[in-house]
């Protein structure tokens, strides 16, 4: 990265580590700098975590369409040195790799999530969406009774829950639940 690229790279990342801060009930030391500031600096280093957030996601999806697709072509190529040459475990794989496939995106896009969360600090979010979304997982696996049932309801209630905690989370690393600070910040005087 060059020039103005690379200093958007580095404001990311110094705002993240001020905006991780906050997570970590030291109120004090980052809600001074961070709620509704005017100051150019910030603003800049907002935009910059934004930016990044964005682009992030898109290289995400595409990952995930590009996993789709290859998961897809394996399974009309199907070859025997990749799948098994086992017919009966070759017949349960062929009939789960479209629901893999079309998973791909859903999971693609949640571990990015989760790494931009984690790198704003934001662990308390993905600890609780995680419990959560475990136990509907769980609930839902009760009621499986093959493979396809199994990644179409466990599976995929795991990661939309883990998905929705996630951009939550990096949602509120982006300024959208300023109000929290705010709150913080009038309490603690």
């Amino acid at each position: 990265l060059e020039g103005k690229e690379e200093r958007e790279e580095v404001a990311a990342s110094t705002a993240s580590t001020a905006v991780a801060m906050d997570d970590d009930d030291d109120d004090d030391v980052v809600l001074d700098v961070v709620p509704d500031s005017t100051d150019p600096v910030v603003e800049r280093k907002r935009r910059a975590i934004q930016s990044l957030s964005l682009y992030m996601l898109k290289l995400s999806i595409v990952q995930g369409l590009l996993g789709s697709l290859s998961v897809l072509l394996l399974r009309r190529w199907a070859p025997d040195f990749i799948l098994t040459s086992d017919p009966a475990v070759r017949r349960n794989l062929l009939v789960l790799l479209p629901h893999i496939a079309a998973q791909m995106a859903l999971v693609s896009v949640t571990l990015v999530t989760e790494a931009l969360a984690i790198g704003g600090g934001r662990f308390k979010w993905l600890a609780g969406g995680t419990t959560a979304s475990s136990v509907v997982a769980v609930i839902k696996l009760r009621g499986a009774v093959d493979l396809v049932d199994i990644w179409n309801g466990g599976i995929v209630a795991l990661f939309v829950g883990r998905l929705v905690t996630a951009s939550l989370a990096v949602m509120d690393m982006n300024g959208l639940f300023r109000w929290r600070e705010m709150k913080r910040k009038n309490i603690n005087g």
